[in-house]
């Protein structure tokens, strides 16, 4: 599924390039350079993997791994709810 992190917003959305363009694929880093209206954010990832069967066997994020795939991706309130449950699950 990629990774899985919370996370806040640490600017404004600023005119610029993406400052990891050059970690973009090659035929994508002339389009990453291209200034756009970005927003800086941190994200801590989450400590415990969940795997792939158990999000697509649930109904409310099954959507997710082939929707949501390299993107960053915004989750509705019971799609973070979903997936906390089985983070915490998978924690133990």
């Amino acid at each position: 599924m990629g990774i899985l992190a919370t996370g806040e917003t640490a600017s404004a959305a600023d005119f610029r390039a993406d400052p990891d363009w050059a970690e973009a694929a090659p035929p994508e880093q002339a389009e990453c350079k291209e200034p756009r209206n970005r927003v800086r954010i941190r994200m801590q990832g989450l400590a415990s993997p969940v795997p792939i069967e158990d999000i697509e066997a649930n109904p409310d994020v099954a959507r997710l791994p082939k929707v949501a795939r390299e993107t960053i991706t915004w989750l509705r309130s019971d799609e973070y709810t979903a997936l906390m449950s089985l983070v915490q699950r998978e924690a133990g």
